[in-house]
């Protein structure tokens, strides 16, 4: 833990992974995190327990806001918003905003639009 961040020792984060309030952020082992990626304060990407297969992947240009959770098999494409608390734990597409407990779909965003990390 350094500056308030966890990142399990097998995770794998890309290029230009950005932690804008870096406190209480937790992402668990053998998560994968794309490129140009944005955390907020308390997020949590956690997988399943050791020896099962679930574990998260983010795409690239993926924000997540304050207390939101990807969990388990919880797979999110390139350009997605995951909105504040939101609980992410099944798989979704690119170009979305994402919010609730379980969360969904609350916006398609335009696949030409300027990237959701921006």
């Amino acid at each position: 833990m350094r500056f308030g961040v966890y990142v399990g020792p097998r995770s794998v984060l890309g290029a230009g992974v950005h932690f804008s309030h870096p406190t209480s952020v937790v992402i668990g082992d053998r998560l994968v995190l794309g490129e140009r990626c944005r955390l907020y304060q308390q997020v949590t990407l956690a997988g399943a327990p050791e020896g099962e297969k679930a574990f998260p992947r983010l795409g690239n240009d993926v924000v997540v806001y304050p207390g939101a959770k990807v969990i388990g098999e919880g797979r999110v494409g390139n350009n997605v918003v995951i909105g504040a608390n939101a609980v992410v734990n099944r798989a979704f597409g690119d170009n979305v905003v994402l919010a609730g407990v379980p969360a969904r779909i609350v916006k398609r965003l335009d696949a030409g639009s300027e990237s959701a990390a921006t």
